[in-house]
């Protein structure tokens, strides 16, 4: 089964070794995550003190107003520790490799999980908020920042670039069609087996870890390539540890790099940021997108509150908008290379920057299209218009991939991206949710307002998206001049 699968993403005699592992990661880790995930309102509208309640009387605003706000809380605080602890571990991957802090991530995410689930079931003994606690979890193994830019690496070094954007948008079909299905398990377990459906998220993240170990050990960086990479140079010096990593606990050696170099976070951050004007338009890109993308989080209470579904009938909602996205991000490869490669003179570059630049624009559109449908059938036609722009990461990573020339200096912006990604997810989720707790039950433009602040936050990222096709045009005309 693993080597079909292998096969057809994509050509086994060019691919590196952590290809296999690093996708499969990512696939089963966006199954698991959407079960776990799935259940999070369901399980704080039902943490009353009085037991469990029917779900239909939930939906007044008042209930809906807390849901919203203690999950708010919730998401915040699961950024932190990512956005706090990726300078250490950056800095401890390149010297005991990314397969050690890989190991360490999946398995706390697993107990992450756990936890969560064991507060909620014992609800009537323990008050809720201490599921404010699970991202503590996250300080070892820095958390979804550090597996994403890790994943992404892995699989950045195992493959050409000029196959990388059709492999992205592979694994982003392959991770919406398990999202698919732990949605539609979701749509039967949720209201009888809540709490078997968490325990199959648990089991489905365990069974990432072992495939950690399949990852390829650490690679040494040559002499040349450490002196010439530019965003390197910018990181402040390591201090060598004063133990033998060999020798000594893994535990104490990470105990105490977090001790000499969790200030170097933030400036390690700074420095990436400021190393050129690309990381700075691209990391400042990802942000706005992000932010914009971000109201996401009301997306389940939204179409509950306003339409009367209950949710399992929205989770049946959201597997259509990721089989929308699936069909998206698998016939997008074969357009881009049927329709659009030949009408840009065969630039892999201009195809993704047109992707991006439509799938902006799409995104705009649409997320005006959700906020104001008028009824439950135009919800679902918006939503499809939405999910038109879903290629629109996948498309920006792989242009800006192209712009760079070395290994380490696309290890170092992924690095920054996902810090800025983190970043941009915590303020997105404390934004929509308390914008939505507070204009909740206000009026018909009032509650809509987060939707047209996103439009126009989208709109500010489509202009980034646009500034960043300058550096490829200056590319461009560099090479010409040579």
């Amino acid at each position: 089964m693993l080597s079909e699968l292998k096969r057809r993403m994509s050509d086994t005699s060019e691919d590196g070794p952590a290809l296999l592992p690093a996708t499969l990661i990512l696939v089963l880790g966006s199954f698991g995550y959407m079960l776990y995930s799935s259940t999070h309102v369901y399980l704080m509208e039902q943490s009353g003190k009085n037991g469990l309640m029917d779900e239909m009387t939930c939906k007044i605003p008042q209930i809906q107003s807390r849901v919203a706000e203690i999950l708010g809380v919730y998401r915040v605080l699961t950024y932190l520790p990512a956005l706090f602890m990726a300078g250490p571990y950056g800095k401890i991957a390149r010297i005991i490799g990314k397969r050690p802090i890989m190991f360490m991530n999946v398995t706390s995410y697993t107990l992450a999980g756990a936890y969560f689930t064991a507060i909620c079931y014992y609800h009537e003994v323990f008050d809720v908020r201490w599921i404010y606690l699970t991202p503590l979890f996250d300080i070892l193994g820095g958390g979804d920042l550090i597996l994403t830019s890790f994943s992404y690496t892995y699989i950045s070094e195992s493959i050409e670039q000029k196959r990388l954007s059709a492999f992205y948008c592979k694994l982003s079909a392959g991770q919406m069609a398990f999202s698919f299905l732990a949605l539609c398990v979701s749509s039967i377990l949720l209201r009888k087996h809540v709490y078997a459906q968490c325990i199959l998220g648990g089991v489905t993240l365990g069974a990432t870890i072992p495939l950690c170990c399949m990852l390829p050990a650490k690679q040494e960086v040559s002499q040349q390539s450490s002196e010439t990479s530019s965003l390197l140079s910018t990181i402040p010096p390591l201090t060598p540890l004063a133990m033998d990593l060999e020798d000594g606990a893994l535990f104490w050696a990470i105990v105490k790099s977090f001790r000499t170099h969790a200030r170097h976070s933030l400036s390690g951050f700074r420095d990436i940021l400021y190393s050129s004007s690309l990381s700075r338009t691209t990391m400042f890109t990802f942000f706005m997108l992000t932010i914009g993308y971000g109201i996401r989080v009301v997306f389940i209470q939204w179409p509950s509150v306003t339409y009367g579904w209950i949710l399992a009938e929205v989770h049946v909602i959201i597997s259509y908008e990721t089989v929308i996205s699936a069909i998206i991000l698998l016939t997008l490869p074969t357009i881009s290379h049927k329709i659009l490669k030949p009408r840009f003179g065969g630039s892999v570059s201009e195809v993704d920057l047109f992707v991006a630049k439509f799938s902006a624009v799409a995104h705009v559109v649409g997320i005006l299209c959700v906020g104001f449908a008028p009824g439950k059938v135009s919800y679902i036609m918006a939503l499809t218009v939405w999910k038109l722009g879903h290629g629109l990461i996948d498309a920006l990573r792989s242009y800006v991939t192209g712009l760079l020339e070395r290994k380490e200096d696309v290890e170092q912006l992924y690095l920054g991206i996902g810090m800025m990604e983190t970043l941009g997810g915590m303020i997105a989720t404390a934004v929509w949710s308390g914008l939505f707790a507070t204009v909740l039950g206000k009026g018909y433009l009032v509650s809509r307002l987060p939707f047209m602040v996103s439009s126009v936050i989208l709109l500010s990222g489509y202009v980034c998206v646009w500034v960043l096709g300058r550096f490829g045009v200056k590319k461009s005309k560099s090479a010409g001049e040579f």
